[in-house]
């Protein structure tokens, strides 16, 4: 039988309709998929989304880059290894909270993975 959350995992990780960079609020929070975290607050400087990562029992702020980030230019563009697509936005931050890593982990009790994996899926019930 196959796990429910590993199940819902897939199903945003194969999405092929994300939202692209150029329509991204710069310090937003939005539900994402990639491979650390669901949610993330999107920082444009940067081409990635602040998330909370987990790594050894250590809990700590990382980046994880938009999955369409690229470098370089004109024939020397290359694909980076982005690893984030976002989904929805979830609140526009017009405050920029002091400890991003506590806001983050508190967004993550009040919004569950499963919780915002049915969020993703309801989008493409309404398409």
């Amino acid at each position: 039988m196959i796990d429910p959350e590993y199940d819902a995992y897939r199903n945003m990780l194969n999405r092929t309709r994300w939202i692209p960079i150029e329509q991204l609020v710069d310090g937003a929070l939005y539900v994402i998929h990639a491979r650390n975290a669901y949610l993330g607050i999107w920082h444009a400087e940067k081409s990635a989304f602040i998330i909370a990562r987990e790594k050894l029992g250590r809990i700590y702020l990382f980046n994880e880059y938009h999955w369409d980030t690229e470098r370089g230019q004109g024939d020397a563009i290359v694909k980076d290894f982005g690893t984030a697509k976002p989904f929805i936005l979830l609140d526009l931050l017009t405050n920029q909270p002091d400890d991003l890593l506590g806001f983050l982990l508190m967004q993550a009790k009040e919004l569950p993975y499963m919780a915002a994996f049915q969020m993703v899926k309801a989008l493409d019930d309404d398409a």
